[in-house]
């Protein structure tokens, strides 16, 4: 099929002949299911060409679906696309008006917090899309809302995840020994998250460090 052709080409790293196949699987394929399969791998094509806006508008084309966890995962894939363009514009900072690199990098993190939320909307164990919205809440500048909401529902319920948020935004503020606490507590508590994991051990890391240096 398309899916296999696009496949072989990928392999040979010959990325714009599989859009290519992709693209002519789209117009004949039959059923929804599979012309979205098809336009998902092309997103994910897009990505590895670097083209993360092509790819956001593949993406896209994927949400309406009715299956929640298809759904949560393309509203995830479309997050990660504006997360991608954020990237590109980071890039292009240096050749921007400061004034337009700020409005674009509002509206990126604005969609990308939009994807993230529909993801969780759709799939509210869905843990890769929470972990990615705690980071764009944070490169948004406003995380003291979120604190408290996730403050909340820790001292409620000791919910597990929100334990795991309230450390991962500790860590990105750089306060190591409340994240290395909170994300510990997290982990013994029964989250199984291999980035919890990891995050931990960042964190531990970089206490390390800092006590090597007093």
């Amino acid at each position: 099929g398309y899916g296999n052709l696009a496949m072989a080409y990928s392999r040979q790293g010959s990325l714009s002949q599989a859009v290519s196949a992709l693209e002519s699987g789209i117009q004949q394929v039959r059923t929804p299911e599979d012309r979205r399969s098809l336009i998902e791998f092309q997103g994910n094509l897009y990505l590895q060409m670097g083209q993360p806006e092509m790819a956001a508008a593949a993406f896209e084309k994927t949400t309406d679906v009715a299956d929640p966890r298809l759904a949560a995962n393309a509203w995830q894939n479309l997050g990660m696309a504006h997360i991608n363009r954020l990237l590109a514009l980071e890039k292009r900072r240096m050749d921007m008006a400061e004034s337009e690199y700020v409005s674009g990098r509002a509206d990126i993190l604005q969609k990308a917090e939009s994807s993230f939320l529909r993801s969780m909307e759709k799939d509210p164990t869905f843990f890769s899309a929470f972990d990615s919205y705690l980071s764009v809440a944070f490169e948004q500048g406003n995380v003291e809302p979120l604190i408290a909401e996730l403050q909340k529902k820790v001292d409620a319920s000791k919910d597990v995840r929100s334990l795991y948020g309230l450390g991962k935004l500790a860590m990105l503020q750089n306060d190591f020994q409340n994240a290395s606490k909170l994300l510990g507590q997290a982990v013994k508590s029964g989250l199984e998250e291999k980035v919890a994991f990891l995050h931990l051990g960042f964190c531990q890391t970089q206490l390390q460090i800092g006590r090597a240096h007093v």
